[in-house]
């Protein structure tokens, strides 16, 4: 009897371990697909990252529904930054002549995830 004849029949019948043991298998490797494509998949990725929810501009955050959230996040990060000594507040007519005023302003995001 060949091996798909006595397979046939082993299904039939439920097969024993021994049957089963008996026959000699292969492997099956089954074709990779197609590679994703890196670059669609980065579009995506960033255009899900960027959020019109946010706002760009301090006029923005203050009209906008979660303004009170948005000045108590900015004003810890203000304390923070003062507490860090990360910068000094100079007044303009103190600032030398030929020297540059590094202007900064605020970045909105909502932490994600």
């Amino acid at each position: 009897m060949r091996a798909k004849e006595r397979r046939v029949e082993a299904k039939a019948r439920r097969a024993t371990v021994e049957e089963v043991a008996d026959e000699p298998t292969t492997a099956v490797q089954e074709e990779p697909g197609p590679l994703p494509n890196v670059e669609e998949y980065e579009y995506w990725a960033f255009s899900a990252s960027v959020s019109d929810d946010e706002p760009k501009t301090w006029k923005q955050a203050q009209n906008s529904p979660f303004s009170e959230e948005w000045r108590t996040a900015y004003q810890a990060e203000l304390d923070s930054i003062k507490l860090h000594g990360i910068y000094e507040l100079v007044p303009r007519e103190t600032v030398p002549a030929g020297r540059k005023i590094i202007r900064s302003r605020p970045i909105f995001k909502i932490k994600r995830g």
